[in-house]
């Protein structure tokens, strides 16, 4: 990894123009103390994007490609193509609603095995285990529940989840057309899932996101206009009542109900967390009737990785950007949260078929960590990201040499005093999550800009 990244430098590019070999230049280079550093920050630098677009036009309002301009000029936002993990997971409940599935329907959670074919085999798990109960598929995408998420895309059919996702808003980015991508293991930019929820967002109809209105002259004369496009209707209203009212659920009482506890307390929400395999990326999307808002969070280099499965979720790092960037929207009154979507909420769709509460803390998941086949990631060009094999596939061990991704960050914080050291030591206050320092010692969350 260290060895790829050097050779990635401009110095090493000046040595092998002047005459050096490949090793001769990487041992030169390895005795450069402003070279190793440099190369060293950038490699473990977590990095962040995010955008907020108004679902009822596609204007786009904020836009944030990466941590600091100055430093990092790769864009986040619709240039990186990342896994999306559990964010993709409404295309898949979606796509089973537009078939006839009742949100209702039941489900037993426990380990699945799919077949691929040629001898290899598909076992999705989750980091908090199996039941073994009874589960709707309402609490399925409430609790992000692989297990039922892969069940769901079976009964949907993967190539009505595929075609639904591009009608959504992943317009750009090629879906592989394997059962894993039910829990989001094909590529896909921020900006394009920002697109899919602001299309759940405006009753199930798709608006291309836009960045420039119009084009003047120095006269003020339009030379062109762009703005709004006619919108596609590509869910019924009724499916996307039911999508409004599950992804609800997750902020409400699933994986993202710290957005509401600490950031935003008021107000109609929707949303959905995402984590992928050995917390590579973070994901966080939110909805509000006005305003869809974004994040991801990880490292450029896929082979990083955040060594705590706290920090690692996306419901613990993407979502502090997408809460602090929220709560400076509504205090600067440009969110209204008195506005609610049209979709009137409901309660809760258990396991018995009859209404209720559920429980309050949940664990986003993880299809490899419960699969000792799938503990380690397979070598690859690092610039891809992983394949299917990487996300719970049982092969041949022959063919996957195993490597442990460099990774970054602290145990898990088990009590609220460890938490909030852990904030202090990111420069974050505990009681709100405000920077209010900067450590050097601590990677911390990428800072959100003010709308």
């Amino acid at each position: 990894l260290f060895r790829s990244a050097l050779r990635k430098t401009d110095e090493y590019r000046d040595l092998r123009k002047a005459g050096c070999n490949d090793k001769a230049a990487l041992a030169t280079l390895k005795d450069n103390e402003a070279v190793t550093a440099r190369v060293r920050s950038s490699l473990t630098r977590l990095e962040a994007g995010l955008v907020a677009v108004d679902p009822s036009t596609g204007a786009v309002r904020a836009w944030v490609g990466s941590r600091d301009h100055e430093v990092e000029q790769y864009d986040h936002v619709a240039q990186a193509q990342r896994q999306p993990g559990s964010t993709f997971k409404p295309i898949v409940y979606a796509a089973a609603l537009q078939q006839g599935i009742p949100v209702s329907k039941i489900y037993t959670d426990a380990p699945v095995a799919i077949p691929l074919g040629g001898g290899k085999t598909w076992r999705p798990t989750d980091m908090s285990g199996s039941t073994g109960q009874p589960m709707t598929m309402w609490e399925g995408l409430v609790y992000s529940k692989n297990t039922i998420t892969a069940q769901v895309m079976q009964d949907a059919g993967l190539d009505n989840v595929a075609n639904l996702a591009q009608a959504m808003g992943i317009t750009d980015s090629k879906l592989d057309k394997v059962p894993s991508m039910a829990l989001g293991t094909s590529p896909v930019t921020l900006l394009e899932m920002a697109s899919v929820y602001a299309t759940i967002a405006d009753q199930g109809r798709y608006r291309q996101p836009y960045v420039v209105e119009r084009i003047t002259d120095k006269d003020g004369h339009v030379l062109a206009e762009f703005g709004a496009q006619p919108p596609k209707q590509v869910l019924s209203p009724e499916v996307d009542d039911d999508l409004i009212d599950m992804t609800r659920g997750v902020v409400r009482q699933g994986t993202g109900t710290l957005v509401r506890s600490r950031y935003v307390p008021e107000g109609d929400l929707a949303g959905k967390t995402g984590t992928t395999q050995k917390n590579m990326d973070g994901w966080f999307m939110l909805m509000t009737p006005k305003l869809v808002t974004g994040a991801w969070v990880g490292f450029n280099d896929q082979r990083v990785t955040m060594r705590s499965s706290y920090w690692g979720q996306g419901g613990h790092s993407a979502l502090l950007l997408v809460g602090d960037f929220m709560r400076r929207a509504v205090k600067g009154k440009w969110v209204d949260t008195k506005v609610a979507f049209t979709t009137p909420e409901r309660p809760p769709v258990i396991g018995s078929h009859n209404w209720g509460d559920s429980p309050e803390e949940v664990i986003e998941g993880d299809p490899s960590l419960q699969d000792p086949t799938a503990m380690e990631p397979t070598t690859g060009d690092p610039t891809m990201s992983p394949g299917i094999d990487s996300d719970g596939l049982v092969t041949d061990p022959a063919n996957a040499a195993q490597r442990a991704p460099l990774q970054t960050g602290g145990d898990s914080p088990r009590t609220a005093q460890e938490l909030g050291e852990a904030l202090r030591n990111m420069g974050r206050d505990p009681e709100t999550g405000n920077q209010v320092q900067r450590s050097p010692m601590a990677i911390e969350p990428a800072r959100s800009a003010p709308p």
